[in-house]
């Protein structure tokens, strides 16, 4: 759909009709600046105000969506290409509303998760926010996925889950897979980042001494409270991974 072509012919039409902006919004029950946005190439009418705006400047949706006034013998023609177009259009809408709508909660549950965390550490002289080791479980994951060809059908899995779209049995197969693995590989990234951290901590003569033979043992046990944080993380993450994998393979179940 040539939005640019589009705006162009609005506002053309818009003109012989001696209509203003304002003019064509108000028949319309849109804002200016809406249209405006058409007429510049930087955005398209939304479906139902087709009738209207179609009436309001003498055309067809057929000649709306062509950009251009269309013959009766070309007429046939356009209409399929726009019909294609529509529907193309439609499932890229779909499924980038259905990956976003499914994204934001999960996304919005760890963020919260992390900030309770952070707060509820505060207040013991703790603080359960470890960035660097979060990025690091992150990087890793991320990379398995690339890897493994399931960094995609991960991403999928939001919306499959979230019951948009009519997947293929390999498609939500696919899915599953890559959130098994996603969820495999935050658990065992963390614990083996933990481990490396505690084995740090026994090596590290100050602690030890600390620990056994200085005024605060207190501060090696913290330090090690510490460095299983990623273990936490990699649980949450492995958590998160379950209700997703439940939904996917209910979807599975019913094919």
């Amino acid at each position: 759909m040539d939005q640019e072509k589009i705006g162009k012919f609005i506002s053309e039409l818009r003109k012989e009709k001696e209509l203003t902006q304002s003019q064509l919004a108000e028949c319309i029950g849109v804002s200016s600046k809406t249209v405006s946005k058409w007429e510049c190439g930087r955005g398209m009418p939304e479906i139902s105000t087709f009738p209207v705006l179609c009436e309001t400047l003498g055309i067809s949706v057929n000649e709306l969506l062509s950009g251009e006034r269309i013959t009766s013998e070309s007429y046939t023609e356009h209409a399929e290409e726009n019909m294609v177009t529509l529907l193309k259009d439609s499932r890229a809408y779909n499924k980038k509303r259905s990956v976003i709508a499914a994204a934001v909660p999960v996304i919005t549950l760890t963020a919260l998760t992390l900030y309770l965390l952070g707060s509820w550490g505060q207040e013991r002289y703790f603080n359960f926010t470890d960035i660097p080791s979060a990025l690091f479980i992150f990087i890793v994951t991320t990379v398995f996925l690339l890897t493994s060809g399931c960094y995609g059908d991960l991403w999928r899995s939001f919306g499959l889950a979230a019951g948009f779209g009519a997947p293929s049995a390999a498609e939500l197969n696919n899915s599953l897979t890559a959130v098994r693995l996603a969820g495999k590989t935050l658990l065992f990234s963390g614990v083996f980042l933990a481990l490396i951290s505690v084995m740090i901590c026994f090596y590290s003569e100050e602690l030890i001494y600390d620990a056994f033979i200085g005024d605060d043992p207190m501060f090696f046990f913290l330090n090690i409270e510490v460095a299983l944080i990623p273990v936490f993380y990699g649980m949450a993450g492995y958590l998160l991974s379950l209700p997703i994998r439940a939904r996917l393979e209910k979807r599975i179940n019913r094919q």
